[in-house]
């Protein structure tokens, strides 16, 4: 147990030198505070798909309900956010709740079908009632002072801060889950979940937890994520867009390790960062260079990029021995 906490430690390290030199040579607190972001959304999304074997197409609907009931409760109920942010958090669990009650009870692809019906039906239900969430116009959330309450910081580094604690309890979740008894009932019921009901594991209910978890700390990635802008934009927090990118990220990095989401998030911001250079009035330009590197990847790194940095010594030292026995024919 001690080795093992000792491991955590050094990962968690490791994370914040990775964000640290991140943020000197990546001087705007905007860009990384987005790559912050898509880590806690890569990670939270990566919990139900790759604990669980659950593929969510509409994952964004659960940063979007986190990130309205908040902002909401403030500006309509004057609730601050600093107790606000639980009650979205709320929202959001029970909203996953609802999704994995009907569909985890049926065999097929209903969830990833369930979560992208609700993220069009959560749209809808934005637009119409338009005079408690802004409708298509969105909240527009303004401040001028530094005020922990509000969740109002004019220094932008503070929410990076905030994000970068989440990531370090999800890098330690990730850590830890598949030590436990419930990481083992897990891997038991993604591998074959008749037979994992077969000796008395319950794969609805182990299902449903993992789901809330992964919901859980999505609402917060959605709750910083608007207080960080200043803005919630409708469109993008329930769009395709963002629920493409939250699933995408952790496939890109590699699902199967604990710092593949990072790399995930990193490879995005910087493909964003490197065409916002090229040309500001093209935005398409980050959804084809993320289509193209994603191509890429399906093709010669389909366990993610961390896979391929890992396979390349590995390659080299085959060689190697292969030119050695040449030599030796």
């Amino acid at each position: 147990m001690k080795r093992q906490s000792y491991k955590v430690i050094w990962m968690v390290l490791g994370w914040a030198v990775f964000l640290i030199v991140w943020t000197v040579l990546q001087s705007n607190p905007s860009a990384t505070n987005s790559f912050v972001l898509y880590a806690i959304w890569g990670y939270s999304w990566n919990l139900i798909a790759n604990y669980a074997g659950e593929i969510s197409l509409g994952h964004s609907s659960f940063a979007a309900i986190g990130a309205y009931t908040t902002v909401i409760l403030f500006q309509k109920f004057n609730i601050y956010p600093i107790y606000g942010w639980m009650f979205g958090v709320l929202a959001a669990v029970l909203f996953s709740l609802l999704i994995g009650c009907f569909s985890f009870r049926l065999k097929g692809p209903y969830f990833s079908l369930s979560t992208l019906s609700f993220s069009a039906v959560l749209l809808s239900l934005i637009l119409h009632f338009d005079t408690v969430t802004g409708g298509a116009n969105g909240l527009q959330i303004s401040f001028s002072s530094d005020n922990w309450a509000n969740l109002e910081f004019l220094n932008p580094y503070v929410y990076t801060i905030i994000g970068a604690i989440f990531v370090a309890i999800l890098i330690i979740l990730f850590y830890f889950i598949p030590r436990t008894k419930f990481g083992y009932y897990l891997q038991a019921v993604k591998t074959n979940s008749i037979a994992a009901e077969s000796i008395g594991i319950n794969s609805f209910t182990i299902k449903l937890l993992i789901l809330v978890l992964s919901a859980a700390f999505t609402a917060i990635g959605g709750i910083l994520s608007a207080f960080s802008v200043g803005f919630l934009d409708p469109n993008y927090m329930t769009g395709l867009t963002l629920a493409t990118y939250m699933a995408v990220v952790p496939i890109i990095g590699g699902s199967n390790f604990i710092f593949g989401p990072i790399i995930g998030a990193a490879i995005l911001e910087g493909i964003t960062i490197f065409t916002n250079d090229l040309s500001a009035q093209n935005a398409g330009y980050v959804n084809a260079c993320f289509g193209l590197v994603l191509m890429v990847i399906v093709l010669f790194a389909k366990k993610g990029v961390l896979d391929l940095l890992l396979r390349i010594p590995a390659f080299f030292s085959k060689n190697k021995i292969l030119n050695n026995t040449k030599e030796v024919v």
